[in-house]
């Protein structure tokens, strides 16, 4: 249950802890998020974007992995696009833009 599609702003908080809005009401999961798309979308103020690639295909960001079998997926990534160059950039996610620097971080 939820009462928000954006997570990110909008949250009552006079109470020292966030609480949905006033004038809002709680709903299934599935009536606020009909797709996958629509929660990774909008969930987060659009800061993700939805996409068919797969996990490990090395093109998308992996928040969640365990370095120890395999190292970290997101070094393929990062190496993808920094590669790709500017003729790709214009379809870069913004996302995956922003995330960069964490990859990066974590290639030290």
């Amino acid at each position: 249950m939820t009462c928000k599609e954006n997570w990110h702003v909008g949250w009552d908080w006079s109470r020292g802890i966030n609480h949905c809005p006033m004038q809002t009401m709680c709903q299934s999961w599935k009536q606020v998020f009909p797709t996958p798309k629509d929660m990774c979308e909008k969930i987060w103020t659009n800061s993700y974007k939805y996409t068919t690639w797969t996990r490990g295909s090395g093109r998308c960001i992996q928040m969640w992995f365990n370095a120890s079998e395999g190292g970290n997926p997101n070094v393929a990534v990062a190496q993808y696009y920094a590669n790709a160059g500017e003729a790709s950039a214009d379809r870069l996610p913004w996302t995956l833009l922003g995330l960069l620097p964490l990859a990066l971080f974590l290639l030290q």
